[in-house]
């Protein structure tokens, strides 16, 4: 019955701030059940689906897990991350230095339309933005470690990639995308080194090898653009 399954993607969009290309990703990797098929491309879900939806953002936006972790909770199996490894993982966490160990946002908010005006962006735009899960807007405020994306995205405006150059904030969501789906595998990487070496050694690991990749990423991505344009005829 449709009264069993009141939503359409459209509605868990709304209602969750993920979009849908999000939710279908989480349906091909086995954390959200199928839908109840309505056409061939359309599905309508019930309070099961939009709930477990909740909790997957929350699981990977708040309390940072891989989605082997996600499907593990989600689907009450035992933690991806054993205690013992978790206890490694804590104590790798406080031989970092700070600004790779920060805890929960504690710098304060940033009022929304206050630095929409100082950027001059509109409201609607920073709205999109979060619902590529950049950051969360509450009480119409972000926080303020978040305003740095927003002032990213006014910079992106400023150059020229406008919407109406069909430049959407929808496009930051690729980018999104691609930041967890890397960071993920790191968290796993990093699951395995906690078990092969010392707190202290995988904490001097991580400092000296985030540098590293991030060259690897500025520089591997230069070659893939140039090697783009350089096949055009």
């Amino acid at each position: 019955m449709e009264s069993d399954h009141p939503y359409r993607v459209s509605d868990l969009c709304r209602a969750t701030g993920l979009t849908r290309q999000a939710i279908h990703f989480y349906a091909q990797r086995g954390l959200l059940p199928p839908g109840r098929k309505t056409g061939r491309t359309m599905a309508r879900y019930s309070e099961e689906h939009l709930q477990r939806l909740l909790a997957i953002r929350q699981l990977q936006q708040e309390r940072f897990l891989p989605l082997r972790a996600v499907k593990a909770v989600l689907d009450g199996e035992e933690r991806a991350f054993p205690p013992a490894q978790r206890r490694l993982l804590s104590e790798v966490k406080r031989q970092l230095p700070p600004r790779l160990r920060a805890g929960p946002a504690s710098g304060g908010r940033v009022q929304l339309q206050a630095l929409c005006r100082r950027l001059k962006v509109q409201p609607r735009e920073v709205r999109r933005l979060a619902k590529q899960g950049m950051f969360e807007i509450s009480g119409g405020s972000i926080a303020r470690e978040d305003a740095w994306k927003v002032e990213l995205w006014a910079e992106v405006r400023r150059v020229g990639l406008t919407e109406a150059r069909g430049i959407s904030p929808d496009v930051m969501g690729l980018f999104e995308g691609a930041v967890r789906t890397m960071f993920e595998g790191e968290v796993e990487l990093l699951g395995r080194m906690v078990e092969r070496a010392s707190p202290a050694e995988v904490a001097a690991l991580v400092e000296r090898a985030l540098p590293l990749i991030h060259d690897f990423i500025v520089r591997r991505h230069l070659e893939r653009v140039r090697a783009f344009f350089g096949g055009v005829q």
